[in-house]
């Protein structure tokens, strides 16, 4: 075996809170183990990863799924290149990371330029995941869209079955937009617009193919995102679409994600937006609800989940 066949390709997905990554991650996954086993990691910054209990169906001897979280990025920067070696030890040849929905590539760059992981492993492609249904009117968070996305060797649009091809034209003008502000052209990037249960195999090449950019975007630091926990909640169904529904009114909230045994007596996953709330009956899950933004107002976040 030569130096080159035994390094190891990584993929990333990208993308914004909320915009689909760890749902495409399931589909994915299924494409590369039917020819290949696979390891997943999951990461976030904070003390619970809910996204690794939603895929904890796809572990089989086909695919390991690992978890990584911190509580800042130096402790991250360890946990991720610890887990990488263990990974690489363990002669797995396809890994596919699946970051927190605020993600710094140059982080993640500098992490496999250290030792030995330089000479392990080798980024491959870099998946950048669109919501189809997003708010066209705001660009509150432009910048970090942008900064999601830029590094994407391909743009893969989630939920477009779910909206009309006015809606979509808005989105793509929209990016196209976004892009342009930061000297970024949307033509540059191949696009995968089709419903997610329609993709095929040359689909999927393309996009496991698709490699990936290196654009610096200079960061925003006036964004000060952060997650607030909150354990062992309970609630009718109709008491938490409320108390949801309020949350958003804040701007600064912009997910919602989680798991809860209802007062009806059966536990559920929430998964919300300022535009969509999706709360569906589940077998297993930790019992947290997970407030994300920017500057949060956690007096004001209390006060309604109290």
């Amino acid at each position: 075996m030569s130096a080159q066949d035994s390094i190891a390709s990584i993929d990333l997905i990208t993308g914004f809170l909320g915009s689909g990554k760890t749902t495409f991650l399931k589909h994915y996954v299924h494409y590369l183990t039917a020819k290949e086993k696979v390891a997943i990691i999951v990461n976030d910054f904070g003390a619970v990863n809910v996204d690794m209990m939603l895929l904890k169906e796809l572990r089989s001897s086909k695919c390991e799924i690992e978890m990584v979280t911190a509580a800042d990025i130096d402790c991250y920067k360890r946990r991720l290149k610890t887990k990488l070696i263990a990974l690489k030890l363990q002669e797995f040849k396809h890994i596919i990371i699946e970051p927190s929905g605020i993600f710094d590539m140059n982080i993640f760059l500098d992490i496999l330029s250290d030792e030995p992981l330089d000479g392990w492993y080798k980024l491959n492609t870099v998946i950048g995941i669109v919501d189809a249904s997003l708010d066209t009117d705001d660009y509150s968070m432009q910048h970090l869209l942008v900064d999601e996305l830029a590094d994407a060797g391909v743009l893969v649009f989630s939920k477009t079955q779910l909206v009309n091809k006015d809606q979509m034209h808005l989105v793509t003008q929209y990016i196209d937009h976004c892009f342009k502000d930061y000297h970024l052209c949307f033509k540059d990037y191949p696009v995968v617009t089709k419903a997610w249960d329609d993709l095929d195999k040359e689909d999927y090449r393309l996009i496991e193919h698709a490699g990936y950019k290196h654009n610096t975007i200079v960061k925003d630091e006036s964004d000060h995102y952060k997650s607030l926990f909150f354990f062992n909640l309970c609630y009718t169904k109709y008491e938490l679409t409320l108390k949801i529904n309020k949350l958003f009114e804040h701007e600064d909230i912009i997910r919602i994600k989680g798991f809860m045994h209802l007062a009806e007596g059966y536990l559920v996953s929430i998964n919300a937006t300022k535009k969509q709330l999706d709360i569906s009956s589940i077998k297993d899950g930790q019992d947290v609800l997970i407030v994300i933004g920017r500057n949060l107002d956690e007096s004001y976040i209390h006060s309604i989940l109290s």
